[in-house]
Protein backbone atom coordinates (compact mmCIF):
# COMPACT_ATOMS: atom_id res chain seq x y z
CA UNK A 1 0.00 0.00 0.00
CA UNK A 2 1.70 3.42 -1.38
CA UNK A 3 0.71 6.27 1.18
CA UNK A 4 0.89 9.93 -0.28
CA UNK A 5 1.56 12.67 2.31
CA UNK A 6 1.33 16.41 1.55
CA UNK A 7 3.71 17.92 4.58
CA UNK A 8 4.24 20.93 6.23
CA UNK A 9 7.55 20.61 8.35
CA UNK A 10 8.58 22.92 10.58
CA UNK A 11 12.94 23.39 9.58
CA UNK A 12 15.14 25.30 11.65
CA UNK A 13 17.86 27.55 9.89
CA UNK A 14 15.83 27.49 6.33
CA UNK A 15 13.78 29.95 4.24
CA UNK A 16 12.91 31.51 1.46
CA UNK A 17 10.22 33.99 -0.83
CA UNK A 18 8.28 31.78 -2.99
CA UNK A 19 10.37 29.76 -5.69
CA UNK A 20 9.85 31.94 -8.58
CA UNK A 21 10.61 34.65 -6.56
CA UNK A 22 14.01 33.22 -4.66
CA UNK A 23 17.33 34.64 -4.66
CA UNK A 24 20.61 32.13 -4.87
CA UNK A 25 20.70 31.60 -0.96
CA UNK A 26 17.25 31.08 -0.50
CA UNK A 27 17.60 28.10 -3.88
CA UNK A 28 20.47 26.73 -1.74
CA UNK A 29 18.69 26.96 1.46
CA UNK A 30 15.60 24.79 -0.76
CA UNK A 31 18.56 22.15 -1.89
CA UNK A 32 19.57 21.61 1.76
CA UNK A 33 15.99 21.11 3.20
CA UNK A 34 15.63 18.45 0.35
CA UNK A 35 19.07 16.74 1.15
CA UNK A 36 17.67 16.67 4.94
CA UNK A 37 14.79 14.85 3.06
CA UNK A 38 17.03 12.47 1.13
CA UNK A 39 18.89 11.98 4.59
CA UNK A 40 16.08 10.72 6.29
CA UNK A 41 14.72 8.06 2.95
CA UNK A 42 18.17 7.20 3.49
CA UNK A 43 18.05 5.89 7.12
CA UNK A 44 14.76 4.66 6.65
CA UNK A 45 16.56 2.31 4.01
CA UNK A 46 19.11 1.32 6.52
CA UNK A 47 16.31 1.16 8.90
CA UNK A 48 18.64 2.99 11.37
CA UNK A 49 15.73 4.24 13.99
CA UNK A 50 18.45 6.59 15.67
CA UNK A 51 19.54 7.92 11.98
CA UNK A 52 15.95 9.03 11.53
CA UNK A 53 15.86 10.84 15.13
CA UNK A 54 18.99 12.47 14.73
CA UNK A 55 16.31 15.01 12.86
CA UNK A 56 14.95 16.22 16.06
CA UNK A 57 15.90 17.74 18.80
CA UNK A 58 16.13 15.96 22.44
CA UNK A 59 12.68 17.99 23.25
CA UNK A 60 10.98 16.39 20.58
CA UNK A 61 7.05 16.82 20.79
CA UNK A 62 4.93 15.26 17.72
CA UNK A 63 1.42 14.40 17.24
CA UNK A 64 -0.41 12.08 14.67
CA UNK A 65 -3.56 13.48 12.85
CA UNK A 66 -4.79 9.68 14.13
CA UNK A 67 -7.07 11.02 17.51
CA UNK A 68 -6.40 7.43 18.77
CA UNK A 69 -2.48 7.94 18.62
CA UNK A 70 -0.78 10.17 21.65
CA UNK A 71 2.02 12.33 21.18
CA UNK A 72 5.58 11.23 21.01
CA UNK A 73 7.06 13.55 23.92
CA UNK A 74 11.07 13.24 23.52
CA UNK A 75 14.00 11.54 21.59
CA UNK A 76 13.75 8.33 22.73
CA UNK A 77 10.19 7.87 22.51
CA UNK A 78 10.58 9.08 18.82
CA UNK A 79 13.21 6.06 18.37
CA UNK A 80 11.38 3.77 19.70
CA UNK A 81 8.06 5.29 17.68
CA UNK A 82 10.30 4.56 14.49
CA UNK A 83 11.67 1.28 15.39
CA UNK A 84 8.19 -0.04 15.67
CA UNK A 85 7.31 1.62 12.46
CA UNK A 86 10.60 0.29 10.64
CA UNK A 87 9.84 -3.53 11.96
CA UNK A 88 6.20 -2.60 10.79
CA UNK A 89 8.03 -2.45 7.26
CA UNK A 90 7.91 1.14 6.56
CA UNK A 91 10.22 1.49 3.55
CA UNK A 92 10.46 2.90 0.26
CA UNK A 93 10.20 6.58 1.63
CA UNK A 94 11.37 9.54 -0.93
CA UNK A 95 10.49 12.99 -0.55
CA UNK A 96 9.93 16.04 -2.60
CA UNK A 97 10.75 19.89 -0.69
CA UNK A 98 7.88 22.46 -2.82
CA UNK A 99 8.00 25.34 -0.94
CA UNK A 100 9.85 27.35 1.94
CA UNK A 101 9.00 30.19 4.02
CA UNK A 102 10.90 32.20 5.97
CA UNK A 103 9.36 33.10 9.69
CA UNK A 104 12.23 34.95 11.16
CA UNK A 105 14.76 33.93 13.86
CA UNK A 106 16.88 31.29 11.84
CA UNK A 107 12.81 28.96 11.46
CA UNK A 108 11.12 28.60 8.59
CA UNK A 109 8.54 25.96 7.23
CA UNK A 110 8.41 24.01 4.03
CA UNK A 111 6.00 21.92 1.96
CA UNK A 112 6.48 19.30 0.25
CA UNK A 113 5.19 15.57 -0.68
CA UNK A 114 5.84 12.56 1.30
CA UNK A 115 5.33 9.03 -0.11
CA UNK A 116 6.31 5.90 1.60
CA UNK A 117 5.16 1.83 1.44
CA UNK A 118 3.82 0.22 4.62
CA UNK A 119 2.46 -2.97 4.45
CA UNK A 120 -1.92 -3.02 5.21
CA UNK A 121 -1.19 -5.43 8.65
CA UNK A 122 1.81 -3.29 9.36
CA UNK A 123 1.49 -0.37 11.72
CA UNK A 124 -1.20 0.72 13.43
CA UNK A 125 -3.84 -1.71 11.46
CA UNK A 126 -6.69 -3.09 11.95
CA UNK A 127 -5.79 -6.64 14.10
CA UNK A 128 -2.21 -4.93 14.20
CA UNK A 129 -0.38 -5.12 18.01
CA UNK A 130 1.68 -2.32 17.24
Amino acid sequence: MKIRWLAVTLSLGMASLAFAQQSVSDQQMMKVRQAMGDEYAAAIAKKDAVAMADHYTVDVVTAQLCPEAPPVVGREAMIKQFEASLQAGLSNYSTKVKELRRLGDGTAWSTGVWEFTIPVSGYGAPGSTS
